[in-house]
């Protein structure tokens, strides 16, 4: 009996130390055919693959080709100062259930990113040290990457995504320098992705944002 005994314990300790699968990200597919004909004109023709950290694939991204911004550096609450606002940034497709930052309910399928530059008011404070955060909104409301939308505009677009009064939001980090695209945990255990896009002057354009987690 003891001998049982101890070699289930043994088990649970080994199960214990093994490491929870690490979040990742790795090269995707093509956009799927839902996503409409201009935004696939203006996305990179492969996209990036995050794994969350049972190894599943969590979400899909195709960032913008010739994104309209400047590549400058953080600038007080201002991640990315030389960015138009409301700029598209590229399509996300969420492959299983998820949540955005604020821990809504986002259901799979697929999703225009537009930059937003949050209010500089009480209601928007202490969500994120930056202003600028990723909006997602369906791809079947939001099919011009052309248009820079306002601030209003982008949120009512991304309250359809979401289903609630609040639009579905992710927070943009201070961009970094990196060689290829990154998954990697901040402070808080956020999943962070980091990649470099191509400008419209053929620049790279370093962009982070948080793909797994929400704030607390």
């Amino acid at each position: 009996m003891m001998c049982r005994t101890f070699l289930v314990l043994l088990a649970v300790v080994c199960l214990a130390a093994i490491p929870a699968a690490a979040q990742k990200v790795e090269k995707g597919a093509p956009a799927p055919d839902s996503v409409p004909a201009a935004l696939k004109a203006a996305i990179e023709s492969q996209g990036l693959r995050v794994l969350n950290e049972a190894g599943a694939a969590y979400v899909e991204i195709w960032l913008r080709k010739g994104l309209p911004a400047e590549a400058k550096e953080a600038s007080g609450d201002i991640a990315y100062p030389g960015m138009p606002v409301g700029s598209f940034l590229g399509v996300w497709r969420y492959v299983i259930p998820g949540t955005d930052f604020r821990g809504q309910a986002m259901k799979p399928g697929v999703y225009s990113m537009r930059h937003a530059l949050m209010p500089a008011d009480g209601n928007h404070m202490g969500a994120s040290p930056f202003r600028d955060f990723v909006l997602l909104a369906p791809v079947d409301a939001d099919k011009d990457p052309a248009a820079d939308l306002k601030y209003d505009d982008a949120v009512a677009l991304s309250r359809k995504a979401t289903g609630t009064n609040h639009p579905a939001v992710y927070p943009m980090l201070a961009p970094e320098s990196v060689s290829e695209a990154v998954v990697s945990k901040d402070e808080q255990g956020h999943g962070v992705l980091k990649v470099k896009v191509q400008g419209k002057s053929g620049t790279a354009i370093p962009l982070a944002f948080i793909v797994i987690g929400r704030g607390e």
